[in-house]
């Protein structure tokens, strides 16, 4: 009896093991794609005013969030939950597609983006915008993105082209 009883509680964990490695590997296998580009804007201080950017480079596919996010820190590694999405609160998605040329130029801007090691600020400052962007597996985070015009102008582009517009204003 007492044979059967391990058997029965380690073929359990295993069945166990087995469906969340499944789940893990099925949620979190799109995180590792380099194809996809992921870019959070949104005010310090305030989980309102979120743009949550999403471009996929194959197909030229870019989704835009604008809303209220649930961290006060951005998390790609939870993309699902980054935005609230229910009725009564503030949230909006638009879609649009990009021409390969647009892609391109997204692309070389990143590129340009990432090179520049001027633009990684990580001191978290009051009253500002931050955006944090996931290209090519790494991160970029700037807690001081409106005091550089070409990170705003890259931003701003983007939300354009999903027929979003914004002002990155103060907030004193």
């Amino acid at each position: 009896m007492y044979k059967k009883m391990i058997l029965l509680i380690s073929i359990s964990l295993f069945i166990i093991c087995i469906i969340g490695g499944a789940w893990f590997l099925t949620n979190h296998d799109n995180l590792n794609e380099t194809n996809i580009v992921r870019i959070a804007i949104y005010p310090i201080g305030s989980n309102s005013g979120t743009y949550y950017i999403q471009l996929n480079m194959d197909d030229g596919s870019l989704s835009v969030e604008q809303g209220t996010r649930r961290m006060s820190r951005i998390d790609f590694s939870v993309v699902e939950n980054i935005m609230i999405r229910k009725p009564g609160v503030d949230y909006e998605k638009t879609t649009a597609e990009l021409s390969p040329d647009e892609v391109s130029s997204v692309i070389n801007q990143l590129n340009e983006i990432y090179a520049n090691d001027s633009l990684i600020y990580t001191g978290r400052v009051a009253d500002s915008w931050a955006i944090t962007i996931k290209y090519n597996d790494k991160f970029f985070e700037n807690n001081r993105f409106t005091n550089y015009p070409e990170l705003v102008e890259f931003a701003t582009a983007l939300l354009d082209k999903a027929d979003i517009k914004v002002e990155f204003h103060g907030f004193s």
